[in-house]
């Protein structure tokens, strides 16, 4: 029996150190922004919370091949990738609209902010060849209470191994905040 127990232990011990280690991704965008008193400041912007579909809403890697979608258990985000999109919209924003207060959620909520952005991503999806297809919708909460609306979609390339996915997922969220901050850019224009 002992004997048994021991061989059961030495097959756990080594089937548990050949697994691989895990692996961990972020989405980069410019530094994170600082939300800070800034009285020569234009705009204050508050984003979020940011909606995923609930299939990429997990801390695993997830690709499309065809119909199949693949979770790879071995490769993570570091972070909520919902998270991490806010900041990476957040620091676009904040380097888009030359020097504007920008915050994302979950941090400072702003309750000044001129502008409060919501973005629902409804398409994330890296294929096997470093495609990543995506699409959002997003809107803008004005001063004036008229509503800036939108819709962000296209196709970035990378390599195709999965840091190359985790900046293609960059750049499709960084595209979405050129969009919104182009939107705000001609909106603040207007009111002057």
């Amino acid at each position: 029996m002992m004997r048994v127990l021991g061989l059961l232990l030495v097959a756990l011990i080594t089937g548990c150190a050949s697994s691989p280690p895990l692996q961990y991704y972020s989405l980069q965008g410019a530094s994170p922004p600082v939300v800070a008193t800034n009285p020569g400041a234009k705009l204050t912007v508050y984003i979020g919370p940011v909606t995923i579909p609930e299939a990429l809403d997990r801390p695993q890697l997830v690709y499309r091949e065809g119909d199949h979608i693949s979770v790879l258990d071995g490769q993570r985000w570091i972070e909520p990738l919902k998270i991490a999109a806010g900041r990476v919209l957040a620091a676009t924003l904040t380097a888009d609209l030359g020097g504007a207060i920008v915050g994302a959620y979950p941090g400072t909520a702003l309750t000044s902010a001129a502008y409060r952005v919501q973005v629902e991503i409804q398409q994330l999806e890296a294929a096997p060849t470093g495609a990543t297809s995506f699409a959002a919708v997003w809107s803008v909460r004005t001063e004036s209470g008229d509503p800036l609306t939108g819709r962000t979609f296209g196709t970035t390339q990378g390599g195709a191994d999965y840091h190359a996915m985790a900046v293609a997922y960059t750049q499709a969220v960084t595209s979405i905040g050129h969009d919104i901050a182009a939107a705000l850019r001609a909106n603040s224009g207007n009111q002057k």
